[in-house]
């Protein structure tokens, strides 16, 4: 019950390609006449967002099913890959009460590339020897609550400290002398293009400070500020410092926030 859905966004056409399990992969188009009116209801969401957070102009089912097409009655899970201006769109709030089927609307998560999902579905399964490293910093003393915020996941869902381990605003640097691996790393703190804040005092740690992390994880989560943006251009990128983490953790999943 699952699709992958890749688009690329030309200049005079928008294609889907729509790969499942019993299909296999097919090539779907948005007809020229409709593509305008799809583009000019993407910019108007991209613009209202990028300047007063509102996400009004998503509640539009009628362009939704357009961008989507019918895959959404036949998948619980979509795994899309946007291109050009939809990168950065909010696939998973979009309007989908039209589907009437047992289970609801399918869940959707974002994919950088058909390349990336398969190189992580691949990997062999590995144990690990904790399941559950949360790392907090308040660099600047401006979220002071995600200490609170990795001790309660900590405690509540993974029994800690038995099962885990964690490192708190005071000594989060540490995380680059821990070693081991964990099923869930944990990140709370600011993230930005230029880096993340690993400690106190506005010293920032770059993508390349993150290749000297000796920490494994399989599943990657990262609540700091804009963590789960892509980058400004008509890509379909991480920023830097997510794509590092994924790649130095060899994490298989990320789960990142959207906004701050």
């Amino acid at each position: 019950d699952e699709a992958y859905v890749g688009f690329l966004w030309l200049p005079q056409a928008l294609l889907r390609l729509v790969v499942t399990k019993d299909a296999g992969l097919r090539i779907e188009d948005v007809q020229r006449d409709e593509l305008s009116a799809l583009g000019r209801w993407v910019d108007r969401v991209r613009s209202k967002h990028s300047k007063f957070g509102d996400w009004s102009e998503l509640n539009n089912a009628e362009q939704t099913r357009l961008l989507l097409g019918d895959v959404v009655d036949q998948a619980r899970t979509l795994l899309i890959s946007p291109h050009g201006p939809l990168t950065g769109l909010p696939f998973h709030i979009l309007p989908q009460n039209t589907v009437l089927r047992e289970g609801g609307p399918p869940a959707i998560s974002i994919v950088p590339s058909a390349g990336v999902l398969v190189r992580s579905r691949s990997r062999p399964q590995r144990t690990h020897d904790r399941l559950y490293m949360g790392v907090a910093c308040d660099g600047d003393d401006q979220i002071p609550g995600v200490d609170r915020e990795v001790l309660h996941v900590a405690n509540r869902y993974f029994g800690a400290p038995a099962a885990g381990e964690v490192f708190l605003s005071a000594r989060s640097r540490r995380v680059f002398t821990a070693q081991g691996s964990a099923n869930v790393l944990h990140l709370a703190c600011h993230m930005g293009r230029g880096g993340i804040l690993l400690r106190r005092g506005l010293s920032w740690t770059t993508a390349v400070d993150l290749s000297q992390l000796k920490l494994k994880a399989e599943i990657l989560v990262c609540t700091g500020c804009s963590a789960g943006r892509l980058t400004p251009e008509l890509s379909n990128e991480f920023m830097g410092v997510v794509r590092q983490l994924m790649v130095v953790t060899g994490a298989s999943t990320t789960v990142l926030s959207l906004d701050p």
